[in-house]
């Protein structure tokens, strides 16, 4: 921006005038005031987008957007299927897996849950395990 235009609005402005204090003293808290909003905003699109980011990082971990599924439910893996996909969209990286329905006790009390069973080193290429 010119330095000179600057400089002429700072004087017009912000200079303290001895007949009407109030003037210069409303205007350098009003410019104290848009100035914190700004930050305080800045910080907080900031903070969000860090937010955002690591929210959909964690979602992604193990919950894919597509899954494929066996007609079956059988345990073994279907490498003709995987074959055929990966020959398909070569852009695309598959990681299979295998998801089962546990029950945990722990002393008296029990709880359930999911267990999945994956390929290490393909699941590596996709997510940080």
């Amino acid at each position: 921006m010119n330095k000179k235009l600057v400089n002429f609005i700072v004087k017009k402005y912000l200079r303290f005038d001895k007949k009407n204090p109030f003037i210069s003293i409303s205007a350098i808290l009003a410019f104290i005031g848009v100035s914190i909003g700004v930050m305080v905003l800045i910080l907080s699109m900031a903070i969000m987008n860090g937010t955002a980011k690591e929210f959909e990082r964690k979602l992604f971990t193990m919950n894919y957007p597509l899954t494929i599924y066996p007609k079956l439910s059988s345990i073994s893996l279907d490498e003709e299927l995987l074959n055929k996909l990966q020959k398909e969209f070569p852009n695309l990286k598959f990681s299979p897996f295998i998801s089962s329905q546990a029950i945990i006790q722990s002393g008296e009390t029990m709880s359930g849950g999911m267990i999945f069973g994956v390929d290490p080193q393909k699941e590596a290429s996709i997510n940080p395990i």
